[in-house]
């Protein structure tokens, strides 16, 4: 699963570590939207490749497998503005239609 992440993520020139997580989405209430994020080949749910959402956690829960990895992936994370004072953010939604524009 993770070399399936990392496979898919490098496609899409972003970080791994899909997962669920908040992504950039308000409801009425200004409440960030949260739901269920995978990569296309290995989840039932349609539309996986649709969205790109990652989350730190979704990277950190592989710390004891592939150390380096994870180590890095943050990294890469912390240079993308996830990290802040309080640690890293829930997320970071680089899906096309969500991103501000610039």
């Amino acid at each position: 699963m993770i070399m399936s992440q990392q496979k898919y993520t490098n496609k899409l020139r972003i970080p791994w570590g899909i997962s669920e997580a908040a992504f950039n989405l308000k409801d009425l209430n200004s409440n960030y939207q949260y739901k269920a994020f995978g990569v296309p080949w290995l989840g039932l749910k349609r539309g996986l490749g649709d969205e790109m959402v990652v989350s730190s956690y979704g990277s950190i829960l592989a710390i004891t497998d592939y150390p380096k990895a994870v180590i890095e992936n943050l990294k890469i994370l912390e240079k993308q503005g996830m990290y802040d004072k309080y640690g890293f953010y829930e997320s970071i939604d680089y899906t096309p239609s969500r991103l501000a524009v610039r």
